[in-house]
């Protein structure tokens, strides 16, 4: 008996997930139950490192998307990215086992699931060295800003003092030199 190629099992799903294939089944099952279609769900990386995670995630599409997005629309872009996330990833997910399962119909397909799904280790180590980078750049700048301003706000107010503009004096008679007399 062969297997329908368009059914994607949990069995399928767990496989492909990988790492914290618990949490995502749960997840998955909220969608599963109906019919497929959306169901408001939370994904925290998701909201706090959209790009990041969807690349983590092998959604490269989505982590070019999200990165363009997040530079442009903030946290609107961060809050839709925290509310979709986990459904973004059930369809990408459904539809790469599907195109695995087309493909090899006769063949065990857990390992080709467990290759083609996981994660990319590599994005999370990128993405710590990349935050550091960042980081120690921001405080360099931060600080070279600051100097430059302080430079800038002394020679603002050195040029702004009048040179030598004393008010007149006012001299005794008695002190007064004597009128010339031509």
């Amino acid at each position: 008996m062969q297997e329908n190629t368009n059914q994607v099992t949990e069995e399928d799903l767990s496989e492909f997930v990988g790492k914290n294939k618990i949490k995502y089944l749960y997840k998955f099952s909220k969608f599963r139950i109906r019919n497929n279609r959306f169901a408001l769900t939370w994904h925290w990386p998701a909201f706090f490192f959209g790009p990041f995670w969807f690349l983590y995630r092998k959604l490269y599409l989505w982590a070019a998307l999200s990165l363009v997005f997040v530079s442009i629309g903030g946290f609107l872009v961060q809050l839709a990215c925290g509310i979709c996330a986990n459904y973004i990833y059930y369809l990408d997910c459904r539809k790469k086992i599907q195109h695995i399962k087309s493909c090899n119909p006769e063949h065990s397909t857990a390992e080709a699931l467990r290759e083609a799904g996981g994660v990319h280790r590599w994005v999370l180590w990128n993405s710590i060295a990349l935050v550091l980078i960042f980081t120690a750049a921001g405080f360099y700048f931060h600080d070279s800003f600051l100097k430059n301003t302080k430079i800038y706000h002394q020679e603002i107010i050195i040029k702004e003092k009048p040179e030598h503009h004393n008010p007149p004096q006012t001299i005794p008679k008695n002190q007064q030199p004597a009128p010339k007399e031509i």
